[in-house]
């Protein structure tokens, strides 16, 4: 961005890459860790989950009782682990540990579970960029 304030169509480009088909994983993973980590503290909390969550829904016309979304949250946080063996073994050293995923977990259940990630491409941001270069 320049010192005016305003954005030059590379700043967008460069700003959108990210939601691109052909962005690599870690960007997209980095990317989506970033906009989750809503108090930008290097963790994701469970409230940052459940805020979310619940705009998610809210856009969608889903509605979800209490319960349920917990129950989503619990389920979400229970793959922070490898195995339910290392989660004890945290567990024993932090009984806070389910409270919040750092990055390195958060990069490994992407890893893990690409379709995480499917929610960060926008599929015709491409072909777009393609015909806005070409006008220019």
């Amino acid at each position: 961005m320049s010192n005016t304030g305003n954005i030059d169509f590379q700043d967008f480009v460069n700003g959108l890459s990210p939601f691109s088909a052909k962005a690599n994983p870690e960007q997209k993973i980095q990317f989506s860790f970033a906009l989750m980590d809503i108090q930008h503290n290097n963790v994701i909390t469970r409230g940052e989950v459940r805020e979310l969550l619940l705009g998610a829904f809210k856009e969608a016309n889903i509605q979800l009782t209490g319960e349920q979304v917990e129950e989503l949250i619990n389920n979400t946080f229970d793959q922070a682990f490898e195995s339910d063996e290392q989660k004890n073994a945290i567990l024993r050293q932090n009984p806070r540990a389910l409270e919040q995923i750092e990055y390195p977990q958060y990069a490994r259940m992407c890893k893990q579970y690409p379709a995480m990630l499917k929610q960060f491409t926008l599929k015709e941001l491409d072909s777009w960029l393609i015909q806005s270069k070409q006008q220019m």
